[in-house]
């Protein structure tokens, strides 16, 4: 699984980046997680505000930096685990 913050560095979107790594941990699932910051490759994506997130190819969020618990959900979710988290909540 890959996950992607997408964002050209500001504040928010290194937070996203820290938070998304959490959501990862948290949710006990094999996931790379990486930082796309060029214009180009924002814009693949066909968002116009950061921070944004992108589970497998899917965009989740943008222009903000949604909590850990609703990360971890997304994470499951496109795992094939609905529900997720190691604790068994739903968000």
């Amino acid at each position: 699984m890959k996950i992607q913050v997408l964002g050209m560095g500001c504040p928010r979107c290194k937070v996203l980046y820290a938070e998304a790594a959490k959501a990862i941990k948290a949710s006990g699932i094999d996931a790379q997680l990486e930082k796309v910051e060029t214009l180009d490759g924002i814009l693949a994506y066909h968002v116009m505000a950061t921070p944004a997130l992108v589970v497998d190819g899917e965009v989740k969020c943008v222009g903000r930096v949604p909590p850990v618990k609703e990360m971890v959900a997304w994470i499951a979710t496109a795992a094939g685990s609905p529900g997720g988290g190691t604790d068994g909540s739903h968000s």
